[in-house]
């Protein structure tokens, strides 16, 4: 299932809901697809949302998580951690907005310029690709320059590197920018 913003947002408010019966709370870090669609594309849907944990209550985000995915139908992984494995090893910065709270779930969501860097970090496919567009306009952002100091000021060099050499749906990131610096001159 596909969710728009309307629809996420829905979710988050009855997991706050059912944490708050619980008298458990959670914090959240939400990312890609979702961070997209919530707060720099409304339009924008996505299969799961991706989010870091703040706190040491895994297992009541598990219970919780399970419980609206058994009553709406949803897969497992409807709202998931996958994304912090390459947060935390890749990123030497992070940038979060306070979103607000819903119940007991405190949520941030990544800033325009971290998740654009994110997005050229992974420069994965074809929606990486759209998003870094719409982010890159959002925040006037133009120039290779510009979009290799983003890069510098999230992520370590050494990943950068790494990655750069890896490949990907696009041959690395430098091919991925020099397709963005193109696509933004059009």
């Amino acid at each position: 299932m596909l969710l728009d913003k309307n629809k996420m947002l829905g979710l988050l408010k009855e997991f706050g809901e059912l944490l708050k019966q619980r008298n458990s709370s959670v914090i959240i870090d939400i990312y890609g697809g979702a961070a997209m669609s919530i707060l720099y594309s409304s339009g924008r849907v996505s299969e799961d949302i991706d989010v870091m944990l703040n706190d040491e209550n895994y297992h009541e985000f598990k219970e919780v998580r399970d419980i609206i995915a058994e009553k709406y139908g949803l897969h497992e992984n409807w709202i998931n951690d996958a994304v912090a494995g390459a947060i935390v090893f890749d990123m030497k910065n992070r940038n979060l907005i306070n979103f607000g709270v819903f119940g007991n779930l405190y949520i941030n969501i990544v800033s325009a310029e971290q998740l654009l860097a994110m997005k050229i970090f992974s420069s994965r496919d074809d929606k990486d690709f759209e998003d870094a567009v719409l982010l890159s306009e959002q925040l006037g952002l133009y120039k290779k320059r510009d979009f290799n100091n983003l890069l510098r000021l999230y992520f370590k060099n050494k990943s950068i590197n790494q990655r750069n050499k890896s490949k990907s749906h696009y041959n690395g990131i430098n091919d991925f920018i020099d397709s963005l610096v193109e696509n933004l001159k059009g």
